[in-house]
């Protein structure tokens, strides 16, 4: 990812995200062109293929399997309604406050009991694009392509292990540097003052009157 900060694009800057369990049992694992599970775990509960919701059983198998494995590990994930319920709070306060509010309704539904989430009636959102912004790097995309195809890396193996620690020891490195330096790309007042900040997440400056 890539931050693109007042026409500036920073391709080192940190960046994190969170994890929900639909999104790892109902996509990650389960998706055809990823670890494809559901066959295997259909088979095991002894599904029927030619029933019309094997896929719905196998799947809540495996969401419920996902669940337990991380409480048991003892971290926290969060769950698709509490999520939609968080955005719905939020989407209705933006549009209360500012009048707009962009948002792609096929990633903000859940793969799982989607039409059971206070966005599902949501369908005609618009989608745009605000800056400052994370946005796909298109040239790491390229730069990995090209090293797989000269046989530098590799997609599984010692050589791919090996690159991805450079990446990570890289990554720790400049986070360092970062910090050490007090260097801040980037602030607003947008969480706490929706009134004070425009499109861009610049300061509103409002002019005191004068006392006569």
């Amino acid at each position: 990812m890539c931050l693109d900060v007042g026409g500036l694009v920073y391709t080192a800057a940190p960046f994190n995200g969170w994890y929900m369990v639909t999104e790892i049992g109902s996509r990650n694992l389960s998706d055809t062109n990823r670890y494809d599970m559901l066959p295997a775990i259909g088979h095991q509960l002894g599904l029927d293929p030619n029933d019309p919701i094997w896929k719905e059983q196998a799947m809540c198998v495996l969401n419920a399997a996902v669940s337990h494995s991380y409480k048991i590990a003892g971290i926290t994930l969060s769950g698709q309604f509490s999520a939609s319920t968080g955005f719905k709070s939020w989407y209705d306060n933006e549009m209360k406050h500012r009048g707009y509010c962009p948002g792609n309704w096929k990633w903000l539904v859940p793969p799982t009991a989607g039409s059971a989430t206070d966005i599902y009636t949501m369908n005609k959102m618009t989608e745009y694009t605000l800056k400052p912004g994370y946005f796909y790097n298109p040239k790491r995309i390229v730069y990995e392509r090209d090293c797989m195809q000269k046989g530098l890396i590799r997609s599984n193996g010692p050589k791919y292990l090996s690159q991805f620690c450079i990446y990570v020891n890289f990554t720790i490195r400049l986070r360092r540097w970062i910090y050490s330096k007090g260097c801040l790309l980037y602030t607003s007042d947008a969480a706490d003052e929706e009134d004070s900040v425009d499109l861009g997440g610049r300061r509103i400056i409002k002019k005191k009157k004068k006392k006569k």
